[in-house]
């Protein structure tokens, strides 16, 4: 292989890697009077991560909030789910404080590959203002 070859091969993974950031984890301090959100997943034993954002630009400046599992209890057996459950390792909810009164977008987001599929859904967003002291319960 040439090393121009090479060289182009490069710059080109570069470029596509590039538009595939990690978002940053989230690091908020909790403010009195912020609103609460409570992050679900339900319908099916898997995991979906979330991310928030109080930019005031559409689907941007997201942070990574965390991920959680649907724990399967209406669609597994009582004895799977509580194996998978414990296994996992992820949470079936996460809280996370937001600001009030002012703008936020909260992002969901799934992917998952096994012996059998693989596949993706999402990124779904969702832009409203909280209230002071509100809690909100996010499902995706």
């Amino acid at each position: 292989m040439s090393s121009t070859y090479s060289s182009i091969l490069i710059l080109c993974l570069g470029s596509v890697l590039a538009g595939c950031a990690i978002e940053p984890r989230r690091n908020y301090t909790p403010q009195p009077n912020d609103a609460t959100l409570h992050l679900r997943s339900t319908g099916m034993p898997m995991s979906a991560s979330f991310s928030i954002s109080s930019a005031t630009t559409a689907c941007e400046g997201f942070e990574f909030a965390g991920s959680v599992r649907d724990g399967g209890e209406g669609v597994l057996l009582p004895w799977i789910a509580a194996l998978s459950n414990k296994l996992s390792g992820v949470p079936t909810v996460q809280e996370a404080a937001v600001p009030a009164d002012a703008p936020v977008q909260v992002k969901g987001f799934s992917f998952w590959q096994d012996q059998y599929s693989s596949g993706s859904c999402g990124p779904v967003a969702k832009r409203f203002t909280p209230t002071a002291d509100g809690v909100y319960l996010v499902d995706f």
